[in-house]
């Protein structure tokens, strides 16, 4: 399975995942089965960021992705992140690769990028703060600026996208970065143990879970049942495609998800009009 019919399988059930959010009634089942989609991509932008010829147009293609999904999610009132999910990865994976290969300007790099974040961050607090935008706005803000603020699951996918190319030699390993993240998500969310370790701090506990949820995309106040609550732990599945992989690229398609990701939603929602 080369990583075109990846891509291809991963955007058929991201369609899958994403009607139910704009039709009722729908089978739960295409939640379940949509959980798969994420780290497929994950999996391939690794792929991509290690095969491609040029990493700095790869970003810029990325980037104005992002950019296109802010805006329409601001303009159509949606909220679907994962492209600031993929910028984001791109860029730990670049810092990633600098510290693996031990590269002279990496500490030059990794401090950028935290007084990026920083700077960032207590920008979009200030604009809250002295002009009170719509929540709506400051989420486009915040996308288009890459803050890791409000990015739903977000040290789970750096996690597994750090693994995914660590262990980009070694199948098994990779497999088992995506068990060990799908029962992290199982144990810390669904079985509420962020919420029992925070409970113990007493006062602390709303502060550390306000940071978990808002800094590290960790949500603590959801419905924690595992088939119709919060089922993001079924992503465990996308190990079988993943592990099917043959190292080929296939026809490429290199610009078909960054037309198709921005494209279905706006087919989605004007069909429900």
């Amino acid at each position: 399975m080369n990583s075109t019919v990846l891509k291809l399988i991963a955007m058929i059930i991201m369609v899958l995942d994403h009607i139910p959010n704009f039709y009722d009634g729908m089978p739960i089942y295409f939640h379940w089965i949509g959980r798969i989609s994420a780290p497929i991509f994950v999996f391939c932008l690794v792929q991509g960021f290690i095969h491609t010829k040029n990493r700095k147009k790869y970003f810029i293609r990325l980037y104005i992705l992002n950019v296109i999904m802010a805006i329409e999610n601001y303009v159509l009132n949606l909220n679907y992140s994962f492209a600031t999910i993929l910028v984001l990865v791109f860029v730990i994976l670049f810092l990633v690769d600098e510290i693996k290969l031990k590269k002279e300007k990496y500490k030059l790099h990794l401090v950028y990028f935290i007084s990026w974040q920083l700077i960032i961050n207590i920008i979009l607090f200030s604009i809250q703060d002295i002009f009170e935008p719509s929540y709506d706005f400051m989420l486009m803000l915040a996308h288009i600026s890459g803050s890791f603020i409000e990015i739903d699951l977000i040290v789970f996918f750096v996690a597994l996208a750090i693994g995914f190319y660590c262990f980009k030699d070694s199948k098994v390993k990779i497999v088992a970065c995506i068990v060990v993240v799908s029962l992290s998500i199982l144990a810390l969310i669904n079985y509420s143990a962020i919420n029992r370790v925070s409970y113990l701090l007493g006062n602390k506990a709303s502060l550390i879970r306000n940071l978990l949820d808002v800094c590290f995309g960790i949500p603590v106040m959801i419905d924690r049942n595992i088939w119709y609550g919060f089922p993001q732990w079924m992503m465990i599945f996308s190990a079988i495609p993943i592990f099917l992989y043959n190292d080929k690229k296939g026809r490429g398609l290199k610009y078909l998800f960054y037309v198709f990701y921005p494209g279905h939603l706006i087919i989605l929602h004007f069909l429900t009009i």
